[in-house]
């Protein structure tokens, strides 16, 4: 019951840290990780749910960081903007190995292979990470999951979308409920805009789509479809299917398709080969999915929700803002109730 939830965590910081663009940029900490799609060559082929699907890369905009006007111009235009090493790789891994070691704790993953890679048993169907909100509440994954940079991010994107309001509405908060998921094989999620999970309440809301660990296309990756959210093509599926609500499944109801392949055409879809410490965000309109585990790897990923203070999302979601007292999180292990 997200009623027991806290509604803050400390008071958001100044705002004007945030405009700094010299934080923004593509972190430095960060090893030169190989991407796995080097040898890949776009458009390829990629199963996701019912359909197949041909898929474009996803463009690189972490060149944009030092010019924020301009990639929240690009994040209008597509949809989308894909941030390359924006956080620090290893914590990203650190949070994946927690993960990890309360999946291996409760007997679903293979004892006589490396942990960190996250082989599942063969009868595991259902990992159901999303309901297990202590452990993304762990201080590891919320170094993760709210870590400073996210919060300059998004104040940053606020600003320059509301120039006129004062800079205490724009500070960024997030939802204190994390969306934790781990796919097994031939899992995936369906077609979507967050708008139908989310609600109208907070128009300006965002996502960031982070990846725990290396994922490839081929175990699960994001799918956007790209300027669906602006284009004229998609005007009926905004004024219907947009305008309405998630069952009381709360998932597969809130789907527009699970073919891809039907809603889009083939030069509109883009994925990639992501690493830890990259982070996508999207738009709450946009139209995406992901494709299908195709491993007998789990693959882990988190969305957080991101809107100025002067929003207030719906009331069956709390907000955590940023601790103005500490420039990592906690390292006190919080519980959800």
């Amino acid at each position: 019951n997200n009623s027991t939830m806290p509604q803050k965590r400390g008071e958001p910081e100044d705002v004007s840290c945030v405009r700094n663009d010299e934080a923004l940029h593509t972190n430095p900490k960060n090893k030169k990780a190989k991407l796995h799609n080097n040898n890949k060559r776009y458009p390829l082929l990629a199963v996701s749910g019912s359909g197949r699907v041909s898929v474009n890369e996803m463009k690189d905009s972490s060149n944009l960081l030092d010019n924020l006007p301009s990639l929240l111009q690009q994040l209008e235009k597509d949809g989308y903007v894909l941030l390359r090493n924006f956080l620090d790789r290893e914590l990203v891994l650190n949070a994946r190995k927690r993960i990890l070691e309360d999946l291996n704790e409760k007997g679903l993953l293979c004892p006589d292979l490396p942990l960190i890679e996250g082989h599942y048993v063969k009868d595991c169907k259902n990992v159901g990470l999303i309901h297990n909100q202590i452990l993304a509440h762990h201080s590891d994954l919320l170094r993760v999951l709210e870590n400073p940079r996210l919060y300059q991010l998004f104040s940053s994107i606020f600003a320059l979308k509301h120039p006129h309001l004062p800079s205490s509405d724009l500070r960024a908060n997030t939802f204190f409920f994390k969306w934790l998921r781990a796919l097994t094989k031939d899992q995936f999620t369906g077609v979507h805009v967050d708008r139908v999970y989310m609600g109208s309440s907070a128009p300006t809301l965002h996502t960031a789509w982070i990846p725990l660990g290396d994922i490839r296309i081929e175990e699960g990756t994001l799918m956007v479809c790209r300027g669906s959210q602006s284009s004229s093509e998609f005007r009926d599926v905004h004024e219907n299917y947009g305008k309405s609500r998630v069952g009381s499944d709360g998932v597969q109801s809130g789907w527009l398709t699970a073919d891809p392949s039907t809603c889009c055409g083939s030069e509109q879809w883009v994925s990639t080969d992501f690493l830890a410490g990259d982070v996508v965000v999207i738009g709450v309109d946009v139209l995406h999915a992901s494709s299908s585990n195709q491993t007998t790897r789990l693959r882990i990923s988190c969305d957080t929700r991101w809107l100025p203070a002067n929003e207030q999302p719906s009331p069956m979601f709390a907000v955590a803002e940023q601790n103005s007292s500490d420039e990592e999180c906690s390292s006190e292990e919080e519980e959800v109730p």
